[in-house]
């Protein structure tokens, strides 16, 4: 694991429950890799419905909603070795 980037956090509702958390990021490089079946097929259960690399283009032409909300553009700053303030807010 890299060094701290950033952190993030908030409460929200959804589907009835107050959900309160609290995130801490680091960079993190890895090598593509593909997610085992078995993997795959427990986050299902959790209602994760899919998995996939994305690149900071692609996150920005979907218009997906990510979290942190700017996640395409930080990206861009750490892969251009602008690494962010380790204290600051992410954005919930």
């Amino acid at each position: 694991m890299g060094p701290p980037i950033g952190r993030r956090g908030g409460t929200s509702y959804a589907n009835g429950w107050w959900l309160t958390q609290y995130e801490r990021w680091y960079l993190c490089r890895a090598p593509h890799f593909e997610v085992a079946p078995d993997v795959l097929a427990a986050c299902r259960e959790e209602g994760i419905r899919d998995m996939r690399w994305w690149s900071a283009d692609e996150l920005r032409a979907s218009q997906v909603n990510t979290g942190p909300r700017d996640l395409a553009d930080l990206l861009d700053r750490l892969a251009a070795g602008q690494m962010p303030d380790p204290e600051g807010d992410l954005g919930f």
